[in-house]
């Protein structure tokens, strides 16, 4: 079967802007400045230059007069989470108008959306709609962004739209085409499948199986890079045709669904037609480790004659090379050291399903307990929201009971099976599905303390169901008389009256019933009345790299508790918060790159955690050195046959190349074999061939990380006959 691939090859995001600067005076949060919207432009790393899309995206101008007004932004987020939470729901709603309105101390409005997109994209375990199935599903974005200056920090208005001048559209597929798909996979193919209860192989084995024996590859469109639903799991699962994109797509969207954690992985393969972009998966079995599959060259084969299912490196690396820019493939290098070098092996045995009992504890949260399962040595507890919905994996333990004590609210039901695994991470099936319902008792406020503007202790806490009302106590010491400041049905209130400046104060709260009865006081807060010392400016001492970052130490600073860190790069100019209410003197920033030079400053942060002293004076800076380049091409020089001692293989020494690999064939075969890994000097003898057999010989550099090959290789080699 030939192996065809499509172009996915990564360059750096590009995101470019002409900037008119917003006012410097600060706004109070109720005033409504005059807004500029600016266009920032996006393009999918994979696709930048191929596919049709232009290169002109390279440049950018304020463009205010195109923009329509953008639909009403909704929740005001304070969380850089949970705002990318909100924009991940739409994209997976496959909105032509993404809107997020985040608060933020953030002064860099053009990196936070590009983050806020990144983040958006990241893995969600347990969900096959999310992660890599977003982010290669669509061509690139444009955003308008909005500034709004507070009095303290900034409002952002983000809306991603398509940038229609360059692409016809954002997503490759529409949000009918997903729901059909989704209404294919629930009532069609998972149902054929039947993976309730079975293990994380035989999970896998059975959506590897249903793709292979129904996905056809597209040669049709394969040269057709305007042709979006080749590259589709829609497209895989639906019209049974795709490129290997699309089933990389369509397996990591099953896989996930069924609770199996897979990754898309990128890079190159090596076949009879040369080298070839390509996609694959990776999976993460019952021992942990993760492995490689390749549905695509699989594909119309039985399952006894797979040759890509399951495969650890070793194996597996011979023909596949994964890519490890990590805007390409930002997971590959993370798991690349966990993935075993050996293939899977199934285990024969299964552990029964544990048979679950459900309850409260005494604070009315749900309880699980269930008897040992003989051969266990762990179990892991799943939840849902419907007996029939999506289970999600809440805790791995050793014992026999659960508790769950996170993400529960009173008077919610939830659903909850648990499944046995043996000492090889091996799992049994599910346990029938146990429902428990949170009934929490009357209890007492969570409060939280901060000051207003004037510097008057403000308390706030969340409502308490079932309260009519709450009382609010002070006292001038933790242990001290507390006294009654207000009762109020309210779940907020400021101090006002009776207050000396630079004194400390202790509040606690309890709610009460209709009825009078009252709950336990919440924790005490404290909080001084008045205006804080303003720290003095840190002075700077060091900064160290190492191959994992840069560490910046500096001088305690009087009436700082905490201290804020900055950074600029190489040339310098503006500098960026990197770190913030860091304890002690010295921090490590680890989100360098290589090769590039950084200067640090820093400032003190007061007691009050918002009081800030000046930036350090002087500044430090450190470099972290750059990566190994990629070999160069290793130019061969003789292969000759020496009777008795095999063959004799040189060649020319390459730029950037630490050792080399060597690969062999036989001639007049296809596919090279590793031969001998990790060479030193320019030569290799082979005195593993068979007498009278005529071999081909090639060889790559590999760099001084020890992973990193020349691309391009001798393909034709030199041969010579064992004497």
């Amino acid at each position: 079967m030939k192996r065809v691939t499509k172009s996915v090859t990564a360059l750096l995001l590009a995101l470019v802007l002409s900037l008119t600067l917003l006012p410097a005076q600060a706004l109070a949060a109720d005033t409504a400045p005059a807004q500029t919207t600016y266009i920032g432009s996006y393009v999918n790393p994979a696709y930048a230059g191929k596919i049709g899309i232009p290169r002109r995206q390279s440049t950018l101008s304020v463009q205010t007069a195109q923009i329509t007004q953008p639909k009403k932004a909704g929740t005001v987020y304070t969380s850089e989470a949970a705002a990318a939470a909100d924009l991940r729901k739409q994209m997976v709603s496959r909105s032509e108008e993404m809107v997020v309105t985040l608060r933020s101390a953030r002064d860099d409005m053009l990196t936070l959306a590009a983050d806020l997109w990144d983040l958006a994209l990241d893995h969600v375990e347990g969900s096959g709609t999310t992660g890599d199935y977003l982010r290669w599903q669509h061509t690139g974005k444009s955003c308008a962004m909005k500034k709004m200056p507070l009095a303290s920090g900034y409002q952002y208005t983000f809306t991603y739209t398509p940038y229609t001048e360059y692409f016809d559209t954002i997503w490759f597929t529409t949000a009918a085409q997903e729901a059909a798909l989704t209404n294919y996979i629930r009532n069609t193919i998972l149902p054929q499948l039947s993976l309730g209860g079975k293990t994380t192989y035989q999970k896998v084995q059975a959506i590897y199986n249903w793709i292979t024996a129904n996905v056809k590859y597209d040669y049709s469109h394969m040269n057709d890079p305007t042709y979006w639903p080749q590259y589709t799991a829609y497209a895989a699962a639906v019209q049974k045709k795709a490129v290997c994109q699309g089933y990389a797509n369509l397996f990591y969207r099953l896989a996930n669904d069924a609770g199996v954690d897979c990754r898309i992985i990128t890079g190159k393969a090596y076949n009879d037609d040369g080298t070839a972009d390509h996609a694959w998966n990776i999976v993460r079995m019952e021992d942990g480790k993760y492995y490689c599959l390749d549905a695509t060259w699989d594909a119309g084969l039985k399952p006894e004659k797979y040759e890509y299912f399951l495969k650890g490196l070793t194996s597996f690396s011979r023909d596949h090379q994964a890519e490890t820019d990590k805007l390409n493939t930002p997971y590959w290098t993370q798991y690349q050291s966990r993935t075993s070098a050996t293939d899977y092996k199934a285990s024969s045995t299964q552990l029964p399903a544990p048979t679950v009992t459900g309850g409260n504890d005494s604070q009315g949260r749900p309880t699980l307990k269930w008897k040992a399962v003989s051969g266990a040595a762990k179990y892991e507890v799943y939840r849902a929201r419907s007996k029939s919905g999506d289970y999600i994996k809440y805790a791995t333990v050793t014992g026999t009971s659960y508790t769950n004590t996170s993400y529960i609210e009173n008077g919610n039901t939830y659903y909850y099976k648990v499944r046995a695994l043996d000492a090889n991470g091996t799992a049994g099936p599910d346990s029938t599905p146990v429902s428990v319902t949170y009934k929490a008792p009357f209890g007492a406020p969570l409060v939280t303390g901060s000051k207003d503007s004037q510097g008057r202790p403000a308390l706030k806490w969340d409502k308490v169901t079932d309260a009519a009302k709450y009382e609010v106590y002070r006292a001038r010491s933790k242990n001290g008389t507390y006294s009654l400041m207000s009762t109020q049905s309210a779940t907020g209130y400021t101090n006002t009256s009776y207050l000396a400046n630079g004194t400390t104060y202790y509040y606690k709260v309890r709610a009460l019933k209709a009825n009078g009865t009252a709950s336990a006081y919440s924790s005490v807060v404290t909080i001084t009345y008045g205006t804080v010392p303003t720290p003095a400016a840190p002075a700077m001492r060091s900064a160290k790299a190492d191959s994992a970052g840069i560490t910046v130490s500096w001088d305690t600073a009087a009436n700082a508790v905490a201290y804020n860190v900055y950074r600029t790069a190489d040339a310098g100019g503006s500098w960026t918060q990197v770190a913030s209410s860091v304890k002690g003197s010295s921090y490590k920033d680890t989100t360098v790159q290589k090769g590039v030079k950084y200067g640090y400053k820093v400032r003190g942060v007061a007691a009050d955690g918002k009081t800030l002293g000046p930036m350090s004076s002087t500044g430090v800076t450190a470099k972290v050195t750059a990566a190994s380049t990629t070999p160069d091409y290793v130019k061969l020089k003789s292969a000759k046959s020496d009777p008795g001692n095999g063959i004799l293989l040189t060649w020319e020494s390459a730029a950037d190349a630490k050792t080399y690999n060597v690969y062999r064939k036989v001639d007049g075969t296809s596919g090279w074999t590793l031969l001998a890994s990790s060479v030193s000097g320019t030569s290799y003898r082979d005195t593993s061939g068979k007498r009278g057999t005529t071999y081909v010989y090639t060889v790559r550099g590999v760099a001084a990380d020890g992973k990193t090959l020349s691309r391009t290789y001798n393909t034709d080699g030199l041969r010579a006959t064992v004497r």
